[in-house]
């Protein structure tokens, strides 16, 4: 999962979805970046929003939501879609949007609030920062 502020040089990053693969051997944990989804705040949108926020980095994508359907592997994504949440579910191989719905009540509003989880199967993961 991405959107988390765990970088060195403390910058925050937006807009993008990682699939990542974690492995863990006796002594040795391994990321490894499967594939990337990108999905920006339409222009529009993302205007409509600098016109209300000090904050133009608030008006980006941060993704919240990341669950993968355990029968047909799809994935969905929630995000803050520039204070208006957006949900999206994606074929996992392709990327191809299979629906998009607003995503209020699953995505927070606010970028600011550090809030994600993953769902996968009956685990659930949450983090905040």
């Amino acid at each position: 999962m991405h959107n988390c502020k765990t970088f060195t040089k403390k910058r925050t990053v937006f807009d993008h979805v990682y699939n990542l693969t974690v492995t863990k051997t006796d002594s040795l944990i391994k990321i490894t970046k499967a594939s990337t989804y990108y999905w920006p705040t339409e222009q529009s949108k993302a205007d409509e929003c600098r016109q209300k926020s000090s904050q133009k980095d608030d008006c980006r994508n941060y993704i919240r939501v990341f669950s993968i359907n355990e029968k047909t592997n799809d994935y969905l994504i929630c995000g803050t879609y520039a204070f208006k949440p957006k949900c999206r579910i994606l074929n996992s191989q392709t990327h191809e949007i299979i629906r998009e719905f607003s995503g209020t009540g699953l995505s927070p509003l606010d970028p600011q609030y550090n809030s994600t989880f993953y769902l996968d199967n009956d685990n659930l993961y949450t983090a905040t920062g």
